[in-house]
């Protein structure tokens, strides 16, 4: 077990985490726009995490990039772009993972943010930061 007492489910996503911040530290990470990063993570995080968390995280991230491809002819891209990333990345969790909310999955967290972005993005604010 790991300290999460979890087998090695929170060391996965430390090592994922690790992986994540070392690679954007030295540059390995592509930041030319929104989609081309996620896409990248996407990439390292299926190699760096084990199991089907990896998977999953890459399918999450590869998708969310895409809704980013949708939107590259944009100067901005706008709160409701980073949701409906979001969103998209979710629902390719869980048709790709055949897994759905109540199922002890990153959905039980993903879903309700997904909603929370909504909500507050249906009140006009801006959901990413919301303080503003």
């Amino acid at each position: 077990m790991d300290e999460t007492d979890d087998g090695d489910c929170g060391s996965n996503w430390r090592r994922g985490a690790d992986a994540v911040k070392v690679a954007v530290t030295e540059g390995h990470v592509n930041v030319a726009s929104p989609a081309d990063t996620f896409r990248s993570i996407g990439r390292l995080l299926e190699t760096r995490v084990a199991g089907t968390l990896g998977t999953l995280l890459s399918v999450l991230f590869r998708s969310f990039s895409l809704a980013f491809t949708k939107h590259s002819c944009r100067t901005t891209l706008g709160p409701a772009m980073w949701v409906d990333g979001l969103r998209r990345g979710v629902a390719a969790v869980e048709a790709y993972g055949m897994c759905q909310p109540g199922d002890r999955t990153m959905l039980d967290a993903l879903v309700p943010a997904v909603r929370g972005m909504e909500d507050v993005l249906c009140k006009s604010k801006n959901p990413v930061c919301p303080f503003e």
